[in-house]
């Protein structure tokens, strides 16, 4: 099935542009919630595993960078 022949794009051009700016919110909570807990399931497995060979892990996340980000350097 092509988009062109799946309903749900045709029933998207018919939305207003307020609804279609509410569903993609909705969507973007969606994926977000998966992607938070493909992460937490995968973490849970990489603790069980290293936990199975003696292994105690910790995982941190990421910090945020901070500040402006460096300027490109001057040239042609």
């Amino acid at each position: 099935m092509t988009t062109n022949d799946n309903p749900l794009f045709a029933a998207l051009a018919e939305q207003s542009d307020e609804q279609l700016h509410a569903l993609i919110r909705r969507a973007e909570e969606v994926l977000t919630a998966r992607k938070e807990q493909r992460t937490r399931s995968a973490l849970d497995q990489i603790r069980r595993i290293a936990k199975e060979h003696g292994l105690d892990i910790a995982v941190k996340n990421p910090g945020r960078k901070r500040g402006r980000p460096p300027k490109a350097a001057a040239g042609g």
